[in-house]
């Protein structure tokens, strides 16, 4: 039972859970269902949906195939559009092509035509150049000619007066006493003008008839030996005598050893010639119508030609040598048989279809004599027909092709102008010594009869230790290819051949470039290239400033630079002047070949140093050459401390602007000095002022070079001297001198002033008209050789009274001998001694007594006249200069500051720190009166430039 009941409670269990779980199915059943109704309430709203969709697709496939349908209709409109493109496409290609021939024919007529306007802008400039040389040259030759004519009329009118005075006189009673005695002395008086006329009149003709100097040395010879009894007071012929009584002293017959044998000349011209007697004629006019200073011989030698050349040649130039071959054998041979027969130390080759330029000669045997390591050297030869270069000189590239500098230039371009090293040039026009040829065995005939002779010479003497050179400044008209016209042509080949052969391993090691295609790529250079930028092309004869650059200039081309030139305030070509620059073989950056900006931007890379003179030209270039040159050692040469100059100035005259300005150039100055790798001053003041003051490091004091003349001892010496530009010092000490030492002199006393340029500014300021009216000034311009005003001189005089550096005027007055008389400001950073070898004046007072004393104590005179000598020899002794510049270009390379550092230091002060120092001068200008104002603790530091 109990059993049982158990059974039942389990069996109950069970069915209370099985009815559990049916309420739960119920539960489900329920909630599907719910979810049935749902899902049938949304598959009624997709079938809506669909319905709608069906619709819609109904509608898009009856516009898709609308759509296809203008879809075929556009592809069938495409193909014919492509077929009218490809159509249009080969017309548009078709006029494409012939706009660029049209172009390219545009182009090539636009570049003639410029070429044509800039060959014919030269010519109409250089016609017209010539023209106003011919103008000026006749105006000039007119009125000396009638100044010369005027002189003999007035000598013969004098002494047509003087005979008729001595007729009048001879008869008279009063003769009888004293006349003998009277009449000597006026007939002396009348003799010396005679003779002072005669020597006038004739140096006027001699130069109007361009007479030869060795022509003018025996006029002169004959002249001082039958009239010097009437010219004892012409400074000239006491000249004369002087040299011929020291030369029979010495035992030589005066006059020996200057005057060359006809017989003897220096240079033996040489012309081999065939035929083309047309051409050999204005060829030997054209060297005698120069009227070389060189002696020389002409050597025509004839190769046979079928043209009557000897009777035309006699007939016509009998004066010239002729040489004639016994058999034709070409160039080589004849330029060889020519060599051996010349008499001159030189022999230069010329070919007979050349006509020669003035200065042709003296330039090629001045430039031999000037370099002893030269083996040839060679002319500047231009196309008779265009007037372009013909080559400037040759170089030889590795793969044996020849170079010719400059072909198609013009003549004066800047690249091809100036004297430089080539590997050989052209034998139409050559020199060399007559020993090194001889040396050379001549033109090798292994080229004979010509063709690559003249390379081969070139590369010859490079291997035995010469140098070849091109002397642009001698100049040569060349026909080309007419001396032998075309009858060697077929030998060309056969010598280029033997000539790659013979060289190709030198030329491997030593050629610049591959091919000449190389060249017109990219220049290389095997020195050093420093870039000299100053503010204008030295003229070394107008004052100090041009002398030091000279040297400076000299100075890097014997240490083995390339060196390049470029004046801001002169850019063209200034004939004398640059000619000297070029002649030394310095490159010159002039226009309108060439500006400076353009130059460097396309040369600028090739600069490995900067040597910049003065301030003003460092900022002008200063961006320029940061942009293009900053790889380059930077040296500053300030000439002297500009800012020094300008304060002295500014408080001299108490004038606010000027105070303004020197604070701008100071803060200029120092920022450029503070930069560069060296900076140069010329003054110890200067020197000791940058370094303690302002803590520079890099200071280098170079002093001005300047070579001892000599003094002249044995003449008379009178008057003073003052030597000057047209620098606002030298104007105010003049202005100075006369207004307050001048009265304190003797009326006596004469003051000559030397200086073109400041003569002619003076003229045009009528503040000066009193300086220029005082008769005991005499302005005498510009002097080509200041030996003609010093030997004579008795002192000169230096009255600045501010300025910066040294003094060029006081080396070239201790240069001659001559003693000088100057201001604190002539002698400061020179570490001369006053009363040894110059004489010091601080007043007007002082400055009137030492010129006296001079003139009145010989013994003084020759004692500073000997201290100024000896100091000069010592402390500006150009050998020493140039052991001080090897010193500092070692300090450089050894300490080159990090080029980084220059490139981003200001230059251009802040203008915070210029109104500063303005402010600053402006209070010190007014707090301080008259006296105050004079000195200055810039006082001793530095003077102006000469």
């Amino acid at each position: 039972m109990r059993k049982t009941s158990a059974e039942l409670d389990i069996a109950q269990g069970e069915l209370a859970s099985a009815r559990s779980e049916l309420e739960n199915s119920y539960s489900q059943l329920r909630k599907t269902s719910a979810e049935l109704d749902n899902a049938q309430g949304e598959l009624a709203c997709t079938r809506s949906e669909l319905e709608c969709s069906q619709d819609h697709l109904r509608k898009t496939s009856a516009e898709l195939d609308k759509a296809q349908g203008e879809l075929a209709n556009t592809r069938s409109e495409l193909k014919c559009s492509q077929g009218q493109l490809r159509k249009t496409t080969s017309e548009l290609d078709s006029t494409k092509a012939k706009l660029e021939d049209t172009c390219g024919q545009l182009d090539a007529t636009r570049v003639e035509s410029e070429r044509l306007l800039g060959c014919l802008a030269t010519s109409e400039d250089n016609v017209e150049r010539l023209k106003n040389e011919l103008a000026s040259v006749r105006s000039a030759d007119a009125a000396q000619l009638a100044e010369i004519k005027q002189q003999l009329n007035e000598a013969n009118a004098k002494a047509d007066y003087l005979w008729g005075e001595y007729n009048s006189l001879k008869n008279s009673w009063s003769l009888r006493i004293f006349g003998r005695f009277a009449l000597r002395h006026r007939a002396s008086q009348m003799l010396q003008a005679i003779g002072r006329s005669v020597c006038r009149c004739g140096k006027g003709l001699l130069n109007l008839m361009h007479v030869r100097q060795s022509t003018r040395t025996k006029l002169k010879n004959v002249i001082y030996r039958r009239l010097g009894f009437c010219l004892k007071t012409w400074r000239g012929y006491n000249d004369w005598l002087m040299i011929n009584q020291i030369m029979k002293s010495s035992g030589l017959k005066p006059g020996a050893g200057l005057e060359i044998p006809n017989d003897l000349p220096l240079t033996s011209i040489i012309i081999p010639v065939y035929n083309n007697l047309e051409y050999t004629l204005k060829c030997l006019q054209s060297i005698y119508d120069i009227k070389s200073q060189s002696p020389f011989e002409v050597i025509v030698v004839d190769d046979c030609s079928t043209d009557d050349y000897v009777s035309e040649l006699r007939r016509q130039y009998p004066q010239v040598r002729l040489l004639r071959n016994e058999k034709n054998s070409g160039f080589l041979l004849t330029a060889n048989h020519g060599a051996r027969g010349a008499k001159g130390e030189y022999i230069l080759f010329l070919n007979n279809d050349t006509e020669v330029i003035s200065g042709w000669l003296d330039e090629l045997t001045t430039a031999l004599y000037n370099h002893p390591e030269a083996g040839m050297i060679g002319s500047q030869l231009i196309h008779t027909q265009t007037g372009t270069l013909q080559e400037s000189g040759n170089l030889i590239c590795k793969n044996g092709e020849m170079l010719p500098l400059g072909r198609g230039c013009e003549p004066d371009h800047p690249e091809f102008s100036y004297f430089r090293e080539v590997d050989f040039v052209s034998a139409a026009s050559i020199i060399l010594r007559k020993s090194v040829f001889d040396k050379m065995n001549g033109f090798d005939t292994t080229f004979a009869p010509a063709y690559f002779e003249d390379p081969d010479l070139g590369l010859r003497l490079q291997a035995a230790g010469y140098k070849n050179y091109v002397m642009p400044l001698s100049r040569v008209m060349h026909i080309e290819m007419a001396s032998y016209g075309n009858t060697l042509n077929s030998h060309c080949e056969r010598n280029r051949q033997i000539f790659l052969e013979r060289w190709k391993d030198y030329l491997a090691e030593h050629a610049l470039y591959e091919t000449p295609q190389a060249f017109s790529e990219c220049r290389k250079f095997p020195r050093e290239r420093l870039l000299y930028i100053d503010a204008e092309v030295p003229m070394a004869d107008r004052g100090s400033g041009g002398m030091d650059a000279i040297f400076f200039m000299n100075y890097f081309l014997k240490r083995g630079f390339d060196v390049v030139f470029h004046g801001e305030y002169t850019p063209g070509l200034i004939p004398k002047y640059t000619e000297i620059l070029l002649r030394m073989g310095v490159e010159c950056i002039y226009t309108p070949q060439r500006k400076s900006w353009e130059f460097l931007e396309s040369n600028g890379y090739s600069f490995s140093w900067l040597f910049i003179s003065r301030i003003y030209q460092a900022q002008s270039f200063d961006r320029l050459l940061k942009k293009f040159c900053p790889q380059a050692l930077y040296i500053f040469n300030t000439v002297d401390l500009h800012f020094v100059r300008e304060q002295l100035e500014a408080e001299l005259h108490g004038d606010v602007q000027m105070r303004k300005r020197a604070a701008q150039t100071k803060q200029f100055e120092l920022a450029v000095a503070s930069s560069a790798d060296a900076t140069i001053v010329i003054s110890l003041d200067e020197k000791n002022l940058l370094e303690k003051e302002y803590g520079l490091t890099n200071v280098w004091h170079i002093p001005q070079a300047r070579k001892v003349v000599g003094r002249m001892d044995g003449v008379k010496r009178h008057g003073a001297v003052f030597i000057g530009s047209a620098h606002p010092p030298n104007m105010d000490g003049l202005r100075y001198f006369h207004d307050e030492i001048l009265p304190l002199l003797p009326r006596d006393f004469k003051l000559t002033i030397v200086g073109e340029a400041l003569r002619d500014v003076m003229k045009q300021m009528p503040e000066y008209k009193d300086l220029l009216d005082c008769p005991q000034f005499t302005f005498v311009g510009f002097v080509q050789d200041l030996g003609d005003v010093l030997n004579t001189a008795l002192l000169t005089v230096v009255p600045l009274r501010y300025g910066a550096g040294t003094k060029g005027k006081v080396a070239s007055s201790m240069s001659y001998g001559v003693p000088c008389v100057s201001s604190a400001s002539g002698l400061e950073g020179t570490g001369m001694v006053p009363g040894e070898n110059i004489l010091l004046a601080k007043t007007p007072k002082e400055f009137a007594r030492a010129i006296c004393s001079l003139g009145d104590n010989p013994k003084l005179w020759k004692k500073i006249s000997d201290g100024g000598l000896a100091f000069l020899k010592n402390a500006y002794n150009p050998e020493k200069v140039e052991a001080k510049m090897d010193e500092m270009l070692a300090s450089i390379r050894d300490h080159r500051r990090n080029h980084s550092e220059w490139a981003n230091t200001p230059v251009i002060p802040k203008q915070e720190e210029l109104a500063e120092e303005e402010a600053t001068q402006k209070q010190n200008l007014e707090r301080s009166g008259p006296e105050e104002q004079s000195e200055s603790r810039f006082y001793n530091h530095g003077m102006g430039n000469q």
